[in-house]
């Protein structure tokens, strides 16, 4: 807001609120997975004017349940079989959104994007690496950021994701 001092003006009261979200921003965040499969999630992004774009790397800890994968046996029968299978991942994700900046501290970011994912397969019963796969996946997002500091922030990111595309066996 622009005021304009002079000789004649008295006592002037001025409040102001410091903004921690500006709407042209870089930032590096580091996340842990706890629902689905655990692992980690690195990534760098940034806002201009609002608009936000963000590059990830994902990575699981811990296997998956269970889950029937196509295997190549034709260097043994003439047929494929159904195996059980345990998988860790490693993934690629990009996303793009706009950042609705409310109050001081709080920025709401609704995102979509995909990911690529690398799928190591396991052979559940007989701990025989198949080969490995990619799938491509859809992400719809809403990332909720609460500022701490100028910083330091806390974020939550629920993610819905769906497949788009894959290797032949997925």
């Amino acid at each position: 807001k622009k005021i304009a001092i002079d000789g004649a003006t008295t006592d002037q009261t001025i409040k102001l609120k410091r903004q921690f979200y500006e709407p042209n921003e870089f930032y590096i965040n580091f996340n842990g997975r706890i629902k689905g499969y655990s692992g980690i999630e690195f990534g760098l992004g940034g806002y201009i004017k609002n608009f936000n774009l963000e590059v990830l790397y994902q990575l699981s800890f811990d296997k998956s349940s269970d889950v029937k994968m196509l295997a190549d046996y034709s260097y043994l029968y003439d047929y494929d079989k159904y195996v059980d299978c345990r998988y860790k991942y490693q993934g690629l994700g990009l996303r793009v959104g706009y950042g609705i900046i409310m109050g001081t501290r709080v920025r709401l970011t609704p995102q979509i994007g995909t990911n690529f994912v690398l799928l190591r397969e396991n052979d559940a019963d007989y701990e025989y690496y198949f080969t490995e796969g990619v799938i491509t996946t859809g992400v719809v997002s809403a990332k909720l950021s609460v500022a701490l500091g100028k910083y330091f922030a806390l974020e939550a990111s629920p993610e819905y994701g769906f497949i788009l595309g894959g290797s032949q066996k997925y």
